[in-house]
């Protein structure tokens, strides 16, 4: 089976341009305009420069959902995340939405169906809303 067909356009709202894909991430915007995951506050992203997972892992789909590695997802995705409850308090209300790019040959796992794990991803702006 084609990785295209295996991450479906449909389902991310997000058409494969060449070998990549633009998916969205919900991230905590610093007073000094630093951007870190919203739910590992530890972990800084620069636009232009490639993410990957802290340990250098990307777990297997098999896995389950959550294991080890970038998520990305569709834009309702990164923005019902802002609301996620389950969000540390100290970013709540300062999270704005990444667009990245992500090559269809580094997806991994849909995790939940609404999101993506994968082995890097190319942040390459914020989203103005």
């Amino acid at each position: 089976m084609n990785r295209t067909a295996k991450y479906p356009t449909k389902k991310f709202g997000a058409p494969v341009i060449g070998d990549s894909m633009i998916l969205y991430k919900a991230v905590w915007l610093t007073p000094n305009g630093k951007l870190f995951g919203s739910w590992d506050s530890t972990y800084e992203y620069k636009i232009g420069k490639a993410a990957k997972p802290m340990n250098g892992w990307c777990a297997p789909a098999r896995s389950g959902v959550c294991a080890s590695g970038m998520h990305v997802g569709s834009m309702d995705f990164a923005q019902q995340w802002r609301k996620n409850e389950y969000v540390p308090p100290r970013t709540k209300n300062k999270l704005v939405i990444l667009a990245c790019q992500v090559k269809v040959a580094d997806m991994v796992a849909t995790d939940l169906g609404a999101k993506v794990r994968c082995k890097e991803i190319l942040p390459i702006g914020i989203v103005q809303e």
